[in-house]
């Protein structure tokens, strides 16, 4: 079993940092940038529980918004149906994001396709929240799906108001082809996050 230290080491953190980290601090420090739409920075905290209960907590709680008041809603995926997403709403100001979805158009109010722009405007005018919302699930369960297919291949780009749109799936190429100390560290995993759905490694889960 690798030693944490080895790798707060392995991640650049000072002697000092890591004797902070055991003793309960968060530890932070900057790290360079993939690209110029970064802001890298790196983190080290001490979690006094097993892996295996992080791993339980992780894929089975549905309780982040008691611990981030920036998440709104949470939920989990576990077969991959459209009414895994029912519990979906607009909320909070419901009224107002609806007209904006209402008018949606390539910029960057939402990230959304072109062809996704396309089905929010086929909505009739003066459609109510209700409508939104189900145009809304309809969109997030295909993106679902075309990632469980196809992978970081599948996610599609965000139009913009220029020519240049916004390929989120590059993005992350990008990034993890730049996560070196996962690369060395756990490469079956960095491999399978490059070329997902493929290249699972044995005991995963999703």
């Amino acid at each position: 079993m690798t030693n944490p230290e080895e790798i707060l080491k392995a991640a650049g953190f000072s002697a000092i940092d890591i004797k902070q980290t055991y003793a309960g601090q968060i530890c932070k420090d900057a790290v360079a940038s993939a690209s110029d739409r970064d802001l890298a920075v790196k983190f080290a905290l001490l979690v006094k529980a097993p892996a295996k209960d992080l791993k339980h907590m992780l894929m089975t709680t549905t309780k982040t918004s008691e611990k981030d008041p920036n998440v709104t809603q949470s939920g989990l995926i576990i077969e991959g149906t459209l009414d895994e997403f029912a519990d979906l709403k607009l909320t909070p100001n419901g009224i107002d994001m609806t007209k904006e979805y209402l008018k949606a158009s390539p910029g960057s109010t939402f990230n959304l396709s072109n062809d996704e722009i396309s089905n929010f405007r086929s909505l009739k005018k003066g459609s109510g929240k209700e409508e939104v919302e189900k145009v809304l699930r309809k969109v997030l369960h295909q993106r679902y799906l075309a990632y469980r297919e196809n992978g970081l291949a599948g996610v599609l780009p965000y139009a913009r108001s220029s020519r240049n749109n916004f390929d989120p799936g590059q993005e992350l190429r990008q990034k993890t082809e730049c996560a070196e100390l996962m690369k060395n560290r756990v490469p079956a995993f960095h491999k399978y996050l490059l070329e997902y759905p493929n290249a699972k490694p044995d005991g995963a889960e999703e």
